[in-house]
């Protein structure tokens, strides 16, 4: 390899070191986190998209729907 390719090896390796590695259970720690909120805006009538925007644009959730 060259000297750019070399270094840009170098340099993948010690980001990944450098980059904090999720749980993967993250997201059920975060899901189970506002379970209890979620479940009162559905029983108040609020449907799941709105609950779940809301969640996003207020940063209380990092994890994605299945």
């Amino acid at each position: 390899m060259g000297k750019f390719t070399d270094g840009l090896e170098k340099w993948a390796k010690e980001r990944d070191k450098r980059q904090k590695k999720r749980r993967q259970d993250a997201s059920a720690v975060e899901l189970l986190a506002v379970k209890k909120d979620v479940t009162e805006a559905i029983e108040a009538g609020y449907s799941l998209k709105t609950i779940w925007e809301y969640l996003k644009e207020g940063k209380k959730k990092r994890w994605s729907p299945t």
